[in-house]
């Protein structure tokens, strides 16, 4: 091959970037003989649906961190002197940085985006960017709907205990309950159902003093599948 040896795949592999590498703190003398100093700490997820919305759940942690620092003049005679005395405000940004990602972790945020981004992800086809829920829904209990087999309708179970619902690239969260489940897999089951027998079969549950399922729940659930265009008139 001109131009050089074809390298194997193997040889290309290795020269794929980790998938978590962390951009440190790096130091260069610029033109004028001044020390820029870059403290851009960033997280690079490869090959994963995360890709699209961590940057954005990241950014709102640590947001607060984003501003300047006051120049550190670079005299070479006082080399030495610079090496021992790394900026506070160098030393305060990153410790920032470090407390806002330990909370995103710890606090179960993180953890909480996979799973919807997931839901995401799957419903969508394996796409992230969806066009949005139609605006404007309105239930009308004397028509019949029925599930739109391409809109892909998954659900699952969170750690926070609520019911991650999801179609067509779009999630919603409701809280787990026995009636919620049955009308996922009876929805999933085909056929025609009539909006007005959905609400009317709907039995309040509840869980600690909370309502959990409803004639009103129903209505939330239908409404929201209609919108992400789950559910279309039979």
């Amino acid at each position: 091959m001109e131009g050089g040896e074809r390298k194997s795949s193997a040889a290309r592999g290795r020269e794929r970037p980790a998938p978590w590498e962390w951009l440190r703190a790096s130091c260069e003398p610029d033109a004028v003989g001044a020390l820029v100093v870059s403290n851009a700490y960033s997280v690079d997820i490869i090959y994963s649906p995360l890709m699209e919305t961590f940057p954005d759940l990241v950014g709102e942690k640590v947001q607060s961190v984003e501003e300047p620092h006051p120049m550190t003049p670079y005299e070479p005679e006082r080399r030495q002197e610079l090496a021992g005395a790394i900026p506070g405000m160098l030393h305060d940004t990153t410790r920032r940085v470090v407390q806002g990602l330990k909370e995103l972790v710890e606090g179960g945020g993180l953890a909480r985006e996979l799973e919807l981004t997931w839901l995401r992800y799957v419903s969508g086809g394996g796409f992230l960017r969806v066009p949005p829920s139609a605006s404007g829904v309105v239930l009308d209990e004397t028509q019949a709907l029925k599930l739109v087999p391409e809109s892909n309708l998954v659900w699952r179970k969170l750690a926070s205990g609520e019911i991650g619902v999801a179609a067509n690239g779009l999630v919603e969260c409701y809280p787990e309950s026995r009636g919620l489940l049955e009308t996922l897999q009876r929805l999933l089951g085909g056929g025609a159902h009539r909006v007005g027998a959905l609400l009317e079969e709907a039995k309040e549950e509840l869980r600690g003093g909370t309502v959990v399922w409803s004639r009103e729940r129903m209505r939330e659930l239908l409404t929201t599948l209609l919108a992400q265009r789950a559910l279309v008139r039979a």
